[in-house]
């Protein structure tokens, strides 16, 4: 080429030097054999070639069957959450409607005088009343103060409490509240 360019009587002096000049560029853009990377350096030119040729690649079979599980797991998982969600939903609502539930007692249950004789009833209700708080705080009143206290609110507290608390007025079995030795003032 720069004998060509040499022999040219036609070209400028400037358009020659800078054909000279674009072949020389276009002799240092060719690089010789000795750099240019074959299989047993290509990693010392490309490092991270090393840990992608170390993955193998699926077949389109493998592939698809990979996806399916993919997306069946995604599937359990949503279906194991909406479990979970209708569970809790559950729990809490039977939650309520015991916590709501007032058990029944008779006249006769009321009237016993025997403080050494409570029906499971008659415990149940009153540990229902202190554990509810709808009624107000239970910690430092007794269970009539309580009570009444909510009666005058208007939150309607179960009058089978206040009927148990007077026919037991001197047992504290009856009057204070569960919490009240948690609270350490017994």
């Amino acid at each position: 080429l720069k004998q060509s360019l040499h022999c040219s009587d036609h070209l400028q002096p400037t358009a020659m030097h800078e054909l000279c000049i674009n072949a020389s560029r276009k002799r240092k853009l060719l690089a010789p054999a000795e750099s240019v990377p074959t299989d047993n350096n290509i990693a010392d030119f490309f490092p991270g070639l090393i840990a992608s040729a170390k993955r193998q690649r699926l077949p389109l079979q493998d592939c698809q069957e990979h996806s399916c599980q993919l997306q069946s797991q995604h599937q359990l998982q949503h279906q194991l959450q909406h479990l979970q969600q209708k569970e809790l939903a559950s729990a809490s609502q039977q939650q309520q409607s015991s916590a709501s539930t007032v058990p029944k007692i008779s006249d006769s249950e009321l009237a016993q005088p025997s403080p050494g004789l409570m029906s499971p009833q008659c415990l149940a209700l009153l540990r229902d009343f202190d554990l509810n708080w709808e009624y107000g705080p239970c910690v430092g009143v007794s269970r009539l103060q309580r009570w009444e206290r909510a009666a005058c609110r208007g939150l309607a507290p179960p009058p089978a409490v206040r009927s148990l608390v007077l026919a037991h007025a001197t047992d504290p079995l009856f009057t204070e509240c569960i919490w009240l030795t948690y609270a350490g003032l017994s």
